[in-house]
């Protein structure tokens, strides 16, 4: 019974934290989180998490307002 609980608070808690980090609407980044950009999309990086947006346009202070952000894998960055 014991497991059961254990199993299920788990699986709640992986559900909330997947909730969360699944995507993200009118988004504001900062410019100094920004990994990539392009015309079509930005990649910005907030505490090990990569997101991928689309809809992004330059808010005046060398960031970025977007639309629409989803979690994606970190790029590789080159030194």
């Amino acid at each position: 019974m014991k497991k059961l609980f254990i199993l299920t608070s788990l699986l709640f808690s992986l559900i909330l934290i997947v909730s969360f980090t699944q995507f993200k609407k009118n988004v504001q980044i900062k410019k100094e989180t920004v990994i990539e950009s392009t015309a079509d999309y930005t990649i910005y990086k907030v505490g090990g998490i990569c997101y991928l947006c689309t809809g992004c346009k330059p808010d005046g202070n060398g960031g970025m307002n977007c639309v629409e952000c989803h979690p994606v894998t970190c790029p590789v960055v080159e030194q």
